[in-house]
């Protein structure tokens, strides 16, 4: 018996120890007339709505796998988002990095 409760405790810090698999990151894509193909790719849909050429993309509400957010964004906005994210991760990556993995 106390045997079992040693394997279960065990277990138990083994499970929470470990790292969860990695989410792959939505692809982000530069906007031009040129790659309309690859920001499709990326998860974007190109809409008209009124004269204005919108890129609308669905995503998943957390905690759902029915309900759905669309957020729709001009070209102007997408490449400002684009540009916000390159610019996170250079300043990730310049951050200093420890080898203690916490």
């Amino acid at each position: 018996m106390k045997k079992s409760i040693c394997l279960l405790a065990a277990t138990i810090l083994v499970g929470c120890a470990s790292h969860p698999a990695p989410v792959a990151a939505p692809r982000q894509v530069k906007v031009d007339a040129t790659n309309v193909a690859d920001v499709q790719h990326a998860g974007y849909k190109i809409v008209d709505k009124d004269g204005q050429k919108l890129y609308c993309r669905r995503d998943l509400v957390t905690g759902s796998r029915v309900k759905f957010n669309t957020t729709c964004l001009t070209e102007e906005e997408l490449a400002m988002q684009a540009m916000r994210v390159e610019q996170g991760l250079e300043r990730n990556n310049a951050l200093p990095q420890t080898g203690s993995g916490r």
